[in-house]
């Protein structure tokens, strides 16, 4: 469908002008829904959002995250309502944020010297930032949860599994 002729944005774009601003397109094993107007972007997720709130239940989900008990995966309903209320007034409320800046303002500064000294030292060629991006994300959130960085190259045991999973 896609091929190497258009960017997927624009063949979508194509494909919404033939078929209309919402339909259903099978990518591999899955049906995705896509809605490509304004006025169908806001009747799904105003009008009718508790309709399409919940995800999909995924084998691997069920597996890892204790039958989709996490706020992730969990369902819409009352379980996941509940959760995402303890995420916000313990989490994500003002003071809490506030107590983490010094974590935030640590790693970006590890952040901004990891760039400086890869862009040094490779001169005129570009630097991958994707390890270095993952690196200050996972620690930033190692250290909110955990009080501590877990594994310092989480990124290089898990780029084969990333991108196993990527070509699904």
């Amino acid at each position: 469908m896609f091929g190497r002729v258009r960017a997927p944005h624009i063949r979508l774009r194509e494909l919404a002008q033939r078929y209309g601003p919402v339909m259903s397109l099978q990518l591999g094993e899955v049906v995705n829904v896509v809605i490509s107007s304004p006025e169908a972007a806001k009747l799904v997720l105003k009008t009718h959002d508790l309709v399409f709130a919940s995800r999909p239940s995924l084998l691997v989900a069920r597996i890892i995250f204790y039958g989709c008990k996490d706020i992730g995966f969990a369902p819409y309903g009352e379980y996941w309502r509940q959760m995402r209320k303890i995420c916000i007034v313990e989490l994500l409320s003002a003071r809490r944020v506030a107590s983490f800046r010094s974590i935030r303002e640590e790693e970006a500064s590890t952040l901004i010297s990891r760039i400086r000294l890869a862009a040094t030292a490779r001169d005129e060629e570009g630097v991958d930032l994707r390890e270095m991006l993952f690196s200050f994300s996972s620690n930033v959130t190692y250290r909110y949860g955990l009080g501590c960085i877990v594994i310092k190259n989480l990124f290089n045991l898990l780029n084969p599994f990333i991108n196993f999973c990527s070509r699904l």
